[in-house]
């Protein structure tokens, strides 16, 4: 029995840390999501998503694995630039904790949004950092979305491949 509940605490543990099939993106979402950036103008969902594949980093500034995943995230979107759309969306309401961390985490590749909880809920947010990988729109149909919870340089590798694939 023992043994039962240490194999089914682990397999919790690794589905919650790995990657997610596919699955389909954000249901009941409102019209659009319109965020507040430190390093830009607004940001909207739905005007970037029309364009473009959007990868989505929600995040916390209190979070030391976000504060080690970010700068990964923010040093692969160089290769993206002009073909995705990379943005870290910290929940956290106020502005100045976001700027601060923009500073900190040197970042220069990825919008910097601020005040993203609903957008999280909607998204189905289980912990931080939660990365989820938007398809574009493509005749009316938002695409699915892959998505990784937790920290690993191995999702970079994943997210990148994945990428790559939408882009193709």
């Amino acid at each position: 029995m023992r043994k039962l509940l240490i194999l089914s605490a682990a397999l919790i543990a690794l589905t919650a840390c790995g990657p997610k099939a596919e699955q389909q993106a954000l249901q009941n979402m409102p019209d659009d999501f319109i965020l507040s950036s430190v390093n830009g103008p607004q940001w909207s969902f739905n005007q970037t998503i029309e364009q473009k594949p959007v990868l989505v980093v929600f995040a916390a500034t209190w979070c030391g694995y976000c504060k080690q995943m970010i700068p990964l995230i923010d040093k692969m979107a160089a290769d993206y630039k002009d073909k995705a759309d990379i943005v870290v969306a910290f929940i956290d309401e106020d502005p100045t904790l976001a700027q601060a961390a923009l500073k900190d985490l040197s970042l220069k590749n990825v919008k910097v949004l601020y005040g993203a909880n609903n957008f999280a809920g909607f998204a189905g947010v289980e912990g931080f950092p939660h990365i989820i990988l938007f398809k574009q729109i493509i005749e009316g149909q938002q695409g699915q979305a892959a998505q990784w919870v937790g920290y690993s340089a191995e999702h970079v590798q994943q997210i990148k491949a994945k990428l790559n694939e939408y882009l193709k």
